[in-house]
């Protein structure tokens, strides 16, 4: 979700919208699988850019070896206009609020900082509240204790 959350805030941030999600996954092996897969509508919503990640890495991850990394990238880039048309359609409108929630979490974090507003996931555990959009890589908890022995 981290990541997720990093790559739909840079796309807000530089007012672009993704038609494709592209899943990165090595294994403790080191072998790749890369993965995309395009959206049925162009987007900067977070919970779109998750839904699409977790769907490519049930599909693809079959091995079932550890993850050793994970990369979400998004890609087909186009200007986010402005111009929204109304629809009454309830995927339309159920798009619509995650934009507005998006851009609500948005304003929080650009005006108390990143952890004042924080999702349920990362209340599960400490380790998953990370802030991958400012740390750019997120190292996992293991190797941060071989760094600082």
């Amino acid at each position: 979700m981290a990541l997720c959350e990093s790559v739909g805030a840079r796309l807000r941030e530089q007012n672009c919208l993704c038609s494709t999600v592209a899943l990165g996954i090595r294994d403790n092996r080191l072998l790749s699988c890369d993965r995309q897969a395009k959206l049925n509508r162009p987007t900067a919503n977070t919970l779109d850019i998750w839904e699409t990640a977790v769907g490519l890495f049930q599909r693809h991850h079959t091995s079932r070896e550890p993850v050793r990394s994970l990369s979400v990238k998004a890609s087909g880039l186009t200007p986010a206009d402005g111009v929204v048309q109304l629809s009454l359609f309830p995927e339309e409108q159920k798009a619509q609020r995650r934009a507005d929630i998006d851009r609500t979490l948005d304003k929080i974090r650009g005006k108390y900082g990143y952890r004042s507003i924080r999702r349920a996931i990362a209340l599960v555990d400490p380790a998953l509240d990370l802030d991958a959009k400012e740390e750019h890589i997120i190292h996992p908890i293991g190797f941060l204790g071989t760094l600082h022995e």
